[in-house]
């Protein structure tokens, strides 16, 4: 698991979304 996929997962977190 790279450091970017915590972001991206945190990114769509605050919108509500995931994928």
């Amino acid at each position: 698991v790279s450091w970017y996929w915590y972001i991206f997962l945190g990114f769509v977190d605050v919108q509500g979304n995931y994928l």
